[in-house]
């Protein structure tokens, strides 16, 4: 006589379960946790660059012109999170960059309304990067490539400069 071996159907237990809802829970708890840390090493969309500078964090910088060999301005902010005060210098690499004062604790906004910082004779044309040199009396000095644009976006119209009268 042979017997044929047929495996049963194992009756669902309580332990089986807990075991299920117990990795799902592990699970979510690994997933909430990735998402956090993206969170944190993410950046906010913008237009402009993000660079640090010792203790300055200098946000959203971009240069508005209308073409190559026009006159430009820098768009952004500089906030200054170190010890004391800073003076900064802003312009393109071999030449004179203006200055302008951030106290600690203090963002300095940076645009056609607020504190203004002209370039003449664009290098680039909009649509390209153009190399801005940032110095700080305190923190020391970096350049870095931001963008050049012009007016094409609706909310930069009326802010991108006209050559200066002769």
């Amino acid at each position: 006589m042979s017997r044929t071996y047929r495996p049963r159907a194992a009756a669902p237990s309580a332990s089986g379960g807990a075991v299920v809802v117990a990795l799902l829970a592990a699970t979510a708890l690994l997933l909430g946790g990735c998402s956090r840390a993206n969170e944190v090493a993410t950046q906010a969309s913008s237009d402009g660059l993000r660079a640090e500078l010792g203790g300055l964090l200098l946000s959203n910088l971009m240069v508005l012109a209308a073409g190559e060999g026009r006159p430009g301005a820098v768009l952004g902010a500089v906030a200054n999170h170190g010890q004391g005060p800073a003076m900064v210098s802003i312009g393109l690499p071999g030449r004179t960059g203006e200055r302008i004062e951030v106290a600690q604790d203090e963002t300095v906004l940076l645009g056609p309304e607020d504190n203004r910082i002209r370039l003449e004779d664009m290098p680039e044309p909009p649509g390209a990067v153009v190399e801005l040199r940032i110095v700080s009396d305190r923190d020391g000095e970096l350049t870095r490539r931001v963008p050049v644009l012009d007016a094409t976006l609706d909310h930069y119209e009326g802010l991108v400069p006209s050559p200066s009268p002769s």
